[in-house]
């Protein structure tokens, strides 16, 4: 059951890199519903019942400038620890 949301994942994969080259932001939500729940979203989308829904994908025109949240990384020595032989 695994495969089908490869292939699908791959393939949004390439969606939001195209939208990214478009100068378009995205998003990647989870769908983490059961089976009636995605019964009902496919049935309101009025697509086929044998469609599969693994995620949805905010989209959205991107700013001029922005700024992107960074954690400064720990030098390997502070996280490390050497035991005595």
């Amino acid at each position: 059951m695994i495969r089908p949301y490869l292939r699908r994942a791959k393939a949004l994969k390439n969606i939001m890199l195209d939208l990214h080259n478009r100068g378009l932001g995205t998003c990647p939500l989870n769908w983490p519903a059961d089976r009636t729940k995605n019964e009902k979203l496919i049935s309101l989308l009025s697509l086929p019942k044998t469609d599969l829904i693994i995620m949805m994908i905010g989209v959205g025109q991107l700013p001029e400038e922005f700024h992107v949240a960074a954690s400064p990384r720990r030098e390997i020595g502070d996280r490390l620890i050497e035991f005595p032989a």
